[in-house]
């Protein structure tokens, strides 16, 4: 099982695959199932807070998507997100 990285400096872990689970606009949260985040934690679902509301739009619960989050743990943002085609 993969451990989960608290602290250090901010990093950027990019292209990471994952399903829309949920989209919680008011609260600037998109709910994600992904795949293991290398360096940083196992796979998982859970709430990733976005860096600017419109970074959601377009998706919808179910999209498979590639996203991008940045920070230093526990505190990262999801900072682009895309459907996978």
């Amino acid at each position: 099982a993969g451990q989960t990285v608290w602290g250090g400096p901010e990093r950027e872990w990019t292209g990471i695959h994952g399903v829309v689970r949920a989209i919680l606009p008011d609260l600037g949260i998109v709910v994600l199932t992904h795949e293991d985040i290398r360096g940083y934690m196992p796979g998982m679902t859970m709430g990733f807070r976005v860096v600017a509301p419109k970074i959601p739009d377009g998706l919808s619960v179910g999209d498979a998507v590639r996203f991008t989050v940045r920070g230093s743990p526990p505190l990262v943002v999801l900072t682009a997100i895309e459907k996978e085609s």
